[in-house]
């Protein structure tokens, strides 16, 4: 079996074996929100102790246009500010009323 794996830093530093292409020949294993105990997590499930079948808290899109809000990189604003105003549609709920195929959905 071959196993396609990169590794990659986190915004903390911290080195995650986290990619965002699927496979058909492999497996993905992604961190997530990486705490202090993710390298005895991350070689636990490499070495087959546990089973990774975690699920997701929240809905991975295809494309940055997938999801109802953006990030503010920059504002003219003194004090920046986004109006939300998808209501209740955020996450799942937002990619199942606009009929968005999900790149990995929540749960």
């Amino acid at each position: 079996m071959h196993i396609k794996l990169t590794l990659r830093s986190d915004w903390s530093g911290n080195l995650l074996i986290n990619h965002m292409e699927w496979f058909s020949d492999g497996f993905q294993l992604w961190a997530g929100l990486p705490g202090q105990e993710s390298g005895n997590g991350l070689v636990d499930v490499l070495y087959g102790a546990v089973n990774p079948s975690g699920r997701l808290p929240y809905t991975i899109g295809n494309q940055r246009s997938d999801y109802a809000a953006d990030i503010l990189y920059s504002s003219p604003d003194s004090i920046p500010q986004i109006n939300y105003g998808e209501g209740l549609l955020i996450d799942y709920r937002w990619f199942d009323a606009k009929n968005i195929t999900p790149r990995f959905e929540f749960g």
